[in-house]
């Protein structure tokens, strides 16, 4: 098997209109004992033989054909696949802000832009892409610890978003059990995250109910 075919391959288990990473190209055919650095000259010709669309540098995507024409790819699928969960299902990202207080039921505030928290972005400042406000991870986000992560964020509300203390309680609480967490790893990622001695009595508070 050659270094196109491999790449052939992996484009072939992707499905339509999902995000194909140049980076993730290059980590796959590298595991099957090929020259990483050709997947970006073996995904420039199969641009070229029209088996996939370019959606800017670095990502491509499968197209199909519709009713309506050729498919395109949304900025929403490019946003998720590249900040919050790859291909494999490893999450490396989270929601946090305003929209996350929405999704608990902690406000009805809807917010003009989602905040991620991902390990995708490096640096301190945050930035803006597809849409969404993006951020660096202060703890690398993992499939086991991102929803304690936005539990911490939201204990920590350093958006200082308006929320009454009974509501919190309840929701947060809610959120705790529904989703069957450990007190145990949430108060050891809290202390990983170098949280304050005040806001992890709070966040015991709220989970634990006392």
């Amino acid at each position: 098997m050659t270094g196109t075919q491999a790449v052939r391959n992996y484009i072939n288990s992707i499905n339509a209109n999902t995000p194909i990473f140049v980076d993730e190209v290059k980590a796959k055919v590298a595991s099957k004992g090929f020259v990483g650095n050709n997947a970006k000259l073996i995904l420039s010709r199969l641009e070229s033989d029209g088996l996939i669309a370019r959606y800017e540098r670095g990502i491509y995507y499968k197209p199909e054909k519709t009713i309506w024409g050729t498919s395109t790819l949304g900025s929403d699928v490019v946003l998720r696949h590249k900040y919050l969960q790859d291909g494999d299902g490893r999450i490396k990202g989270y929601v946090t802000g305003a929209r996350l207080f929405n999704h608990i039921g902690l406000t009805t505030l809807v917010p003009r832009r989602t905040e991620i928290v991902t390990n995708e972005h490096l640096s301190k400042n945050k930035t803006v892409k597809y849409g969404a406000v993006i951020q660096r991870a202060k703890l690398p986000v993992n499939n086991e610890n991102y929803l304690y992560q936005q539990i911490i964020d939201v204990i920590e509300n350093k958006e200082n978003i308006e929320v009454e203390s009974e509501l919190l309680g309840k929701r947060m609480k809610a959120f705790f059990n529904d989703n069957q967490l450990d007190f145990a790893t949430l108060y050891k990622t809290g202390l990983e995250r170098k949280m304050g001695q005040r806001n992890l009595k709070k966040m015991a508070r709220c989970v634990l109910g006392n």
